[in-house]
Formats: structure tokens, sequence, C-alpha cells
């Protein structure tokens, strides 16, 4: 209550960094989209939007998380121990 959706995804994204998130918006500019996905959302949807182009969103927000995780899980395997910490 009280808060943004960025806020809100800020929050989510504290308890679960690799959280994909998807911003849907009534009040789109250029300005919103680009801060919103600067500070981490997965993608944008502007109001109003179908269920096909939300379920695409969604989708396309999955597969970008399962890629940075893939990354990360990769990169963690090719790290030599002083680099894993």
């Amino acid at each position: 209550p009280g808060g943004d959706g960025l806020g809100l995804m800020h929050d989510l994204r504290d308890r679960d960094p690799g959280l994909a998130v998807v911003v849907a918006t009534g009040h789109a500019t250029v300005d919103t989209a680009i801060r919103a996905l600067r500070e981490g959302a997965t993608g944008m949807l502007v109001k109003p939007f179908t269920a096909e182009e939300l379920v695409q969103e969604v989708r396309r927000a999955l597969a970008a998380a399962q890629m940075r995780e893939d990354g990360a899980v990769r990169a963690e395997q090719h790290a030599t121990p002083s680099e894993r910490g």
C-alpha cells in the first residue's frame, strides 16, 4: 500500500534476486520503460493488453531469467577455487 510497481519489484527482487518480473503499466512513457528495465524488470506491458500478450511476455521473461541462471551456473563451474570464494 502506498507504493508503486517499481517499489514492489525492488521488494520482490530483494527476496529473490533471480525472480523474473514483468511490469504492467497504464502510464507508459519511454522514460518509464527505460527506468523499469534498468532497475531490473525482465519485461513490460502497457495496459490494456490481451491475455495472449501477457502470456508471450511472461514466457519471454521466464526464458530470460533461465538464460541468466544458466550463465551464472556456467560461470561458477568454470571459476577457479579462489574465484568461487
